[in-house]
């Protein structure tokens, strides 16, 4: 990506940049593949995980928006907000270590929300490297990263439990914040936009008045949404009823991360139109609608591994599609809003797909929960139909 920036002087702060990026999303993910099989370890019940689950959203929810018109109005908090990420997740990960209590738990998956929601800073400051007409390659690359670091913690984490115990991925999580922390002091950033004047009121008038940004948000939040009841949530719970072991989880995870990274990855090589991106946005929930018709049909593992690398492909061009197109109308001076709005948005999908799924979820048939996911699909597509159609008629 060095040849998209700015200024050659930048080559430097961006390796730190790209390895900062790497260990937020670690420190965010580390435990994730084993963390439904972890409580259900500690015996929760069906309902306190899809809450515990949940809380990891709340906080983003109640947060990103705020922080983000934050960050546009005064610029000079930015970068705190972006250094105190790694304080939230130092925090969460010594209270995964320490207790198992309900209580613990759901503040410290509190307070890994709030560290994820200083991505709004993450995203925004990264944009301020490229010129616009290079931001949704970036945004690709964003979501490359972000992808590649999850398979890695998809990939190595049931290896690390089953060798080492339940503790280990919240320890390395731990020792990643410090890191992070390190390499982020080494990023020189760019100078920031400053707001134009106007009362608080007015600004906040202009982020919600992106109609883009609005548009792009429900379709990430579906998206979200299905990625988080499936890969974050039910779909390793549900490998176990179909007799994969822990050992065998690696498949499970690299059917749906190697085609999810690979769509990012082919997206940031192309600049296309906006009719290009809304019929891949539409082409891509066709086939993960599809893919849930498959996994309630059947209990077939090669079905599941199968609609696994679907949805996990279809996914993959889904995000960066919709973060570029959040922000990429928008006046620099409150792009950080904006995002902030949009990331807030999506951030229902991680609250409330997990949530929703649980209620539906009658012990180990998880067919319900993959009939809701086809619903959502279907809520997605049709909204995207709807608006090329518009869109066309203009």
């Amino acid at each position: 990506m060095k040849k998209y920036l700015q200024d050659s002087t930048m080559e430097r702060s961006h390796l730190f940049f790209v390895l900062t990026i790497i260990l937020f999303w670690f420190s965010n993910y580390i435990y994730v593949p084993t963390f439904t099989l972890y409580l259900e370890h500690v015996q929760f019940s069906t309902l306190t995980i899809g809450i515990l689950l949940a809380s990891y959203g709340i906080s983003q929810v109640l947060l990103r928006f705020p922080l983000g018109v934050w960050a546009s109005r005064y610029p000079k908090f930015q970068i705190m907000f972006f250094r105190s990420s790694f304080i939230f997740a130092f925090f969460s990960s010594f209270l995964l270590i320490v207790s198992n209590s309900f209580t613990s738990v759901f503040l410290a998956r509190f307070m890994i929300g709030i560290s994820a929601s200083m991505w709004v800073m993450v995203t925004v400051l990264y944009a301020t490297f490229f010129s616009t007409k290079h931001l949704a390659k970036a945004m690709g690359f964003v979501q490359f990263l972000t992808i590649t670091t999850q398979l890695v913690c998809m990939s190595m984490t049931g290896y690390m439990v089953h060798y080492f115990g339940w503790k280990i991925p919240f320890i390395l999580a731990l020792m990643s914040t410090i890191a992070g922390l390190y390499c982020m002091m080494q990023i020189q950033f760019p100078p920031v936009t400053k707001t134009q004047k106007g009362s608080l009121k007015a600004l906040i008038e202009r982020i919600l008045h992106h109609r883009d940004t609005w548009r792009s948000g429900v379709i990430s939040l579906l998206g979200h949404a299905l990625l988080f009841i499936t890969i974050f949530g039910y779909s390793i719970p549900y490998a176990t009823t179909l007799g994969v072991g822990e050992q065998a989880m690696i498949w499970v995870v690299l059917s749906f991360f190697l085609p999810h990274s690979l769509g990012a990855f082919v997206l940031m090589r192309f600049d296309l139109s906006l009719k290009q991106r809304s019929r891949i946005l539409i082409g891509c929930f066709v086939s993960i609608a599809f893919a849930f018709i498959l996994l309630a049909s059947t209990t077939s593992l090669w079905i599941f591994y199968v609609a696994h690398i679907v949805i996990g492909g279809a996914l993959g061009p889904v995000f960066p599609l919709t973060l570029a197109g959040a922000i990429e109308t928008v006046e620099p001076d409150i792009k950080m809003g904006a995002m902030g709005l949009f990331q807030s948005f999506y951030a229902f999908g991680i609250v409330l797909g997990p949530l929703l799924a649980s209620v539906f979820l009658r012990g180990e048939q998880y067919e319900s929960v993959f009939v809701f996911c086809f619903v959502l699909a279907l809520v997605a597509l049709l909204i995207l139909i709807m608006r090329s159609f518009r869109r066309e008629r203009i």
